[in-house]
């Protein structure tokens, strides 16, 4: 419950607690009532500003305030990652479930793609492709072959 006093609610200033019954009677800010239970109770000033705090019934119902407006937010945060946690297992479960069914897909094309391939005429001659590419591709490759060849001769 100390730790909601830290900060100075004027200045934003840090506190520091008063620990001195002299420095307590002498305060002007400190009601004659609190003064006569200094023994009992906290008192913390501001650094900055100088404003004196005490922890009373109205922080009492202040921090009970603040612990269940908490709660209830943490809570809240609690259900809705279990919420977003379930989402992404579903996307995840349906992106896996789609990938499988793709190659399924896959696997039953190349399936009826190499029966089809065996249903090829003995007699045909296979289509063999080239990494070059065409036969106008490999033509025109043929003058840098030369050139190469020609600049070793050269060099020898």
């Amino acid at each position: 419950d100390d730790a909601i006093y830290t900060r100075c609610t004027l200045c934003n200033g840090y506190f520091q607690q008063l620990k001195d019954t002299i420095e307590i009677n002498e305060n002007e800010q400190i009601p004659e009532k609190l003064k006569l239970k200094a023994d009992t109770m906290q008192f913390w000033k501001c650094l900055k500003c100088g404003q004196i705090y005490w922890f009373g019934d109205k922080s009492k119902s202040e921090v009970e305030k603040f612990k269940r407006i908490f709660d209830e937010a943490s809570l809240e945060i609690d259900k809705e990652s279990k919420e977003s946690k379930e989402k992404l297992k579903r996307r995840l479960l349906k992106q896996k479930q789609k990938a499988k069914y793709k190659k399924q897909k896959r696997m039953e094309e190349n399936k009826d793609n190499d029966d089809n391939d065996k249903k090829v005429n003995e007699y045909e001659q296979p289509n063999y492709e080239s990494d070059i590419g065409d036969l106008d591709d490999k033509l025109m490759l043929l003058p840098n072959l030369q050139r190469f060849f020609w600049e070793d001769v050269r060099l020898i």
